[in-house]
């Protein structure tokens, strides 16, 4: 089941995501209230609120540190430019202190939905789009921003976008790696394989890699600590992670 673009990837995974959120209420026709808004505060003073109002149509709005006048920012957002969100979150991806927007879509018979992060300019105080696919997790991990999906009853799969610098930073279109942590029903211990695609004279194809460092085999812990890495031929299987307890 190979993907490499982000776009084929999010049909495959189709993340639910949290936030702190304070309901406020602008009476409805029936006496219900219908207006939300969720707020967050950046780790430079800076403010975001996000505004759904009766009707489901969302805006971000920011307000620069030290100021109480919010600036709409962002409106609707969407990973499907044809309908609305079914929710819109502040995250924070990297932990850095800076909120990003995750507008969440379209989910699948599990727990894979389509979802797009949009990444603030703390400078200017505006929003660009930084990864859209679809998956049930999202985090950061060397780099990469790695979207986590289930892939069957029995399986997950994690693939792997480099991040480019920009500006404005953005995740990259094409896949560096895909991580497949399953279990076979056989074995106690789960298979986890990475794969890089690489272009060949037929079109994409896949090459078994060892892990790039030790922090990617936490990956592997998906379904325990137990697990088994396929070893390229004429490769040294990795180390296993380093018991750090004393």
């Amino acid at each position: 089941m190979m993907r490499v673009g982000r776009g084929i990837c999010a049909a495959l995974l189709l993340a639910l995501a949290s936030a702190c959120s304070t309901a406020v209420g602008a009476a409805g026709a029936q006496g219900i209230d219908c207006v939300s808004t969720d707020e967050a505060t950046n780790r430079d003073g800076s403010t975001l609120r996000i505004r759904r109002d009766c009707n489901d149509a969302v805006e971000v709005a920011w307000a620069a540190p030290g100021n109480s006048r919010f600036r709409v920012v962002l409106r609707d957002p969407s990973p499907d430019p044809e309908e609305r969100a079914r929710s819109v979150a502040f995250i924070d991806l990297d932990e850095d202190g800076i909120h990003e927007v995750e507008a969440t879509g379209m989910c699948g018979a599990g727990p894979n939905c389509a979802g797009i992060v949009y990444r603030l300019d703390p400078a200017s105080g505006t929003f660009h789009e930084f990864f859209a696919g679809g998956y049930a997790e999202l985090s950061i991990l060397d780099g990469h921003v790695i979207e986590a999906g289930r892939a069957s009853c029995c399986a997950w799969e994690f693939h792997a976008w480099p991040i480019l610098p920009g500006p404005p930073p953005r995740a990259a279109d094409v896949m560096a790696l895909r991580i497949v942590v399953g279990m076979d029903g056989e074995h106690d211990t789960a298979d986890c394989t990475f794969s890089r695609p690489r272009q060949t004279g037929d079109g994409f194809n896949e090459e078994l890699v060892l892990p790039p460092g030790d922090a990617w085999l936490k990956i592997c812990e998906h379904y325990g600590v137990d697990y088994r890495v396929s070893v390229p031929v004429d490769a040294a299987a990795p180390p296993l992670p380093t018991d750090t307890n004393p």
